[in-house]
């Protein structure tokens, strides 16, 4: 149940991705990937402070589910160090992987170029005569 309140999270990070947009530049994409993986901690973090009875619903237990979590299981600050890290690299690597694969043109200049290209080709009635 507790993981259904992560699917909005998923679907804000891939709208704002949308919003980046993948011409942008890398710092951008950088900045993007790691400012995504702060909401998803501090959001998902309190969504779980809210939801499990264990955490106390005042300033000290939202401190607690954001640092130490419930006794027994790792500290969510390494989870998030984690995730900063994972984030950062993964998206540097398919930042920097799909710059140095995509085309120097954009789909619409590839289109006009080919529109220009048939338009050169075809020949007016009285250039043909000549």
């Amino acid at each position: 149940m507790f993981a259904i309140s992560n699917y909005p999270l998923f679907v804000g990070m891939i709208w704002f991705g949308h919003r980046i947009g993948p011409r942008a530049s890398f710092p951008k994409m950088l900045g993007g990937g790691l400012l995504s993986a702060i909401v998803f901690y501090l959001v998902g973090n309190t969504l779980s402070w809210l939801q499990i009875p264990d955490y106390a619903k005042t300033f000290a237990g939202w401190i607690q589910a954001l640092w130490t979590g419930l006794p027994g299981l790792p500290p969510t600050w390494e989870f998030f160090r984690n995730t900063l890290l994972s984030s950062g690299f993964f998206t540097a690597l398919f930042t920097v992987a799909a710059k140095m694969t995509a085309s120097e043109e954009s789909p619409l200049e590839k289109m006009a170029g080919a529109r220009e290209e048939a338009a050169e080709g075809t020949e007016t009635p009285e250039e043909a005569a000549a």
